[in-house]
């Protein structure tokens, strides 16, 4: 991957250039981005399944399990998104790859923000 052959021109955008762009790119690559949705929504869904047919209370369970595949989600779709300026195709192997070589930093930090997110959810509780 090489700056020269960036496909995606820099340049003051629009609120209307932009979702038109978003629009494209996800015409473009809907098929890989569902593949990377399902490989994160269906374990989730199944995960909160098994524990709530053994558990009556799982609401924050359920709540904490969708956090974490989210963001898991959105690091796939991040490391996907990447090469894709670049001229390549959108790769969901090539996501989990890149994911994979980057995990131990996107835990730090993820961790981070997320205990950040929950403290300042306080705030809407105890103002």
């Amino acid at each position: 991957m090489r700056v020269e052959d960036c496909t995606v021109s820099v340049e003051r955008r629009s609120l209307q250039a932009c979702v038109d762009l978003a629009i494209v790119f996800v015409r473009d690559s809907a098929e890989a981005m569902f593949r990377l949705w399902l490989l994160c929504a269906v374990p989730a869904c199944v995960l909160v399944w098994v524990l709530s047919s053994w558990l009556t209370d799982m609401l924050i369970p359920s709540i904490l399990i969708f956090l974490f595949f989210s963001a898991v989600f959105n690091a796939l779709l991040a490391a996907a998104i990447g090469p894709r300026v670049f001229g390549e195709e959108l790769s969901v192997r090539g996501a989990i790859r890149a994911f994979r070589r980057r995990f131990w930093a996107w835990l730090l930090l993820t961790s981070l923000v997320r205990f950040f997110q929950f403290l300042s959810g306080f705030c809407f509780v105890l103002p």
